[in-house]
């Protein structure tokens, strides 16, 4: 039996890809250069996830934009041992 994709609404990191087409289809040189330096990667082997709390705070999906996160990732540094 075939895994169903999860939605990358339920998804709480997403790939580069997933990232970049979340935030609006940005290309590479966009999303590093507009989001980058707002939002940290987290690493998985040689990977870069992000939180999708995090592209929520960039993007201001609460009707502001911030520079601060609006989401706390303690949980997920203690699981990467960070």
């Amino acid at each position: 039996m075939a895994r169903k994709r999860m939605a990358v609404s339920e998804a709480v990191l997403l790939s580069r890809a997933d990232a970049r087409t979340y935030c609006g289809c940005l290309g590479e040189q966009r999303f590093d250069r507009e989001v980058g330096p707002h939002v940290t990667p987290k690493l998985i082997g040689s990977e870069r996830f992000y939180l999708r709390q995090q592209l929520d705070a960039w993007a201001g999906v609460d009707g502001q934009k911030s520079d601060t996160h609006l989401y706390s990732a303690d949980w997920i540094d203690k699981v990467m041992g960070e």
